[in-house]
């Protein structure tokens, strides 16, 4: 089984892949630190989201080519 940090659905869909000869990828944004109560503005977030959608979209396409 795949060594994860964070998020078992990233693990789950990362093995499936593998034992299945396919590539698969996860992106994460992480918006707050509960155990330090540390939380994110929603500007914040929002700009942390797209930038994962940018490296995902470009990512894709780079594989694509």
């Amino acid at each position: 089984i795949s060594a994860c940090l964070v998020g078992s659905e990233m693990c789950i869909e990362t093995d499936l892949a593998a034992r299945s000869g396919l590539r698969a990828g996860s992106l994460l944004t992480v918006s707050d630190l509960v155990d330090r109560d540390t939380y994110v503005s929603d500007e914040e977030l929002a700009e942390g989201v797209e930038k994962l959608v940018r490296v995902a979209l470009d990512t894709v396409v780079r594989l694509n080519t």
